[in-house]
C-alpha cells in the first residue's frame, strides 16, 4: 500500500461511536495510563511534543517491549503505577501509529510541495487537540 493510500485510509471518516462502544474499558484504561505518564513526567494533558521529538518512535517501541517482558516477570500488574502493563502497551503502540501517521502526512505534505515550487516547514508538528 502506498504512503497516500494509507493515508487517505486512515483520515476517512471512520465509525468512532462503534470504537467507542466496542472498547470502552481499554480506552478508559488508556486514557488513565496517559493521566499518569503526565503526572510522572511532569508535562500537561495537551502537551504532544514528545511526538515531535528525534527517536520518539523507537523510545515507545522499546517501552512497548519493555512492558510486555515485565509483564511476564512480574504479572499483568505494573507495580510502580498499579494499571495493567497491557494498558502501557496499547499507550506506546498508539503513540507509534500516530508518530508514522505525522510522518507519512509530512513525506506527502512535502511531495505535493515540491511538484508546486513551494516549501514546507520541516518543524511542523502534529496538530494540538484544540485545533482538530
Amino acid at each position: 500500500m502506498t504512503a497516500k493510500a494509507t493515508l487517505e485510509k486512515y483520515t476517512k471518516p471512520q465509525p468512532y461511536l462503534g470504537f467507542i462502544a466496542r472498547f470502552p474499558r481499554a480506552m478508559a484504561a488508556v486514557a488513565e495510563e496517559s493521566v499518569s505518564g503526565c503526572k510522572k513526567h511532569e508535562v500537561p494533558m495537551t502537551d504532544i511534543s514528545a511526538l515531535g521529538l528525534p527517536g520518539c518512535e523507537t523510545l515507545y517501541r522499546e517501552a512497548l517491549v519493555r512492558h510486555l517482558l515485565r509483564e511476564r516477570i512480574e504479572g499483568p500488574v505494573d507495580p510502580e503505577f498499579g494499571h495493567l502493563h497491557v494498558a502501557h502497551m496499547a499507550w506506546d503502540i498508539l503513540t507509534v501509529l500516530e508518530r508514522m501517521l505525522l510522518d507519512i502526512e509530512q513525506e506527502l505534505e512535502q511531495a505535493g510541495a515540491s511538484t508546486k515550487g513551494e516549501t514546507n516547514d520541516p518543524s511542523r508538528n502534529a496538530q494540538r487537540p484544540e485545533e482538530l
